[in-house]
């Protein structure tokens, strides 16, 4: 793959009873997200899922990312972004229910090796040299929160719907 990559981050809107829940408690109206690359010759899709964990795929335009909103995000370095992304890939999904009714630790997180959607697009941030939000612990971030982020513009069209 070409040095040169485009990152996306996308939000789902709630399509289930705890995706409703999760933006409700969270003050969002967004309840799951993900992260894009964008190269020369590929794109693959980042995303912590609860069926299945971390996962890397293509872009799904007429499945899973057709109600994506995609923000376009400027990492100064996008390659370790997406290789911390890809290093990811088979470890488990973090129930996001058992935050609100636990305080977890940053370190307990990390034992854990589980990631929840919103932290790891945060962490994967934070690798390619970004903090998107003040908050330093990417345990402590929700869909909507990462949403709100002034370090991202859009929404924009990204290349598989254009």
């Amino acid at each position: 793959m070409n040095d040169k990559l485009t990152v996306l981050i996308g939000y789902d809107p709630p399509t289930c009873l705890v995706g409703r829940i999760i933006a409700w408690f969270t003050w969002g109206h967004r309840s799951h997200s993900k992260i894009a690359f964008i190269g020369q010759t590929e794109t693959r899709v980042f995303e912590s899922r609860s069926d299945v964990g971390v996962i890397e795929r293509d872009p799904e335009p007429e499945g899973r990312d057709r109600l994506t909103e995609w923000h376009a995000v400027d990492l100064p370095r996008p390659i370790p972004a997406r290789d911390f992304a890809r290093a990811q890939v088979g470890k488990g999904y973090d129930v996001p229910t058992w935050k609100f009714l636990r305080r977890p630790t940053h370190q307990g997180r990390i034992a854990s090796g589980r990631w929840y959607c919103s932290e790891l697009c945060y962490q994967v941030c934070i690798e390619g040299g970004l903090y998107m939000l003040r908050v330093t612990e990417s345990w402590k971030i929700a869909p909507a929160w990462l949403y709100a982020s002034p370090l991202q513009y859009g929404p924009v069209i990204p290349p598989w719907r254009q």
